[in-house]
């Protein structure tokens, strides 16, 4: 079955968040600096986005994540 949706939600950029979709699916992926702090920035482009989305009927599930970065730098004692 094709479903079609109004919008490409994976075309979006935000500047704290990636988001990728799979059909009737969405992943929002938080990457906003190594700690992925919740900032005012954050919450007016995840409240834009799910505004956006929620007019959306075919989207079924939304995941949330978070982007961990790994720092290979050894650890060094002193």
């Amino acid at each position: 079955m094709t479903q079609i949706f109004k919008t490409d939600y994976s075309q979006m950029t935000y500047n704290t968040f990636q988001v990728a979709q799979t059909g009737s699916v969405i992943e929002v992926t938080f990457d906003n600096g190594e700690v992925n702090v919740l900032s005012g920035l954050m919450i007016k482009e995840l409240t834009k986005f799910l505004k956006e989305i929620a007019k959306e009927q075919s989207i079924r599930v939304i995941v949330f994540q978070m982007h961990i970065p790994i720092n290979l730098t050894p650890f060094r004692q002193f």
